[in-house]
């Protein structure tokens, strides 16, 4: 191995691009673009087919569907790689991820009975 004497590296960044997704709770409905690829496992998970293997939701992820396969992302990563796309008739969630936070906490609280 040698060592380039090359001073600068090469920075890159991601492609923009658009996906479907929503934050799934238990009790809401799955939209039908997600099928099949999610299924409830149990009462509390929702297992995902992605091309690696099969993953698990809990309430409060968002699903995306993106290149094919829905995969499960946490709140936080969530909201620090995707923005909101609005439609001309659909107005935007403006809560903070602050709200959504203490939404999912309080969700959190109730169906584990703390």
């Amino acid at each position: 191995m040698t060592i380039s004497s090359v001073s600068r590296m090469a920075k890159y960044r991601t492609r923009p691009r658009e996906i479907e997704a929503f934050r799934w709770w238990r009790g809401v409905d799955i939209p039908s673009t997600f099928f099949p690829h999610v299924y409830l496992a149990g009462s509390v998970f929702l297992s995902c087919q992605t091309k690696q293997g099969t993953v698990q939701a809990v309430p409060g992820d968002w699903l995306i569907l993106g290149d094919g396969e829905v995969y499960p992302c946490k709140p936080e990563e969530f909201e620090k790689r995707y923005e909101p796309v609005p439609f001309a008739d659909q107005p935007v969630d403006e809560r903070s991820p602050q709200e959504l936070g203490a939404q999912y906490k309080d969700y959190k609280e109730t169906i584990d009975g703390t």
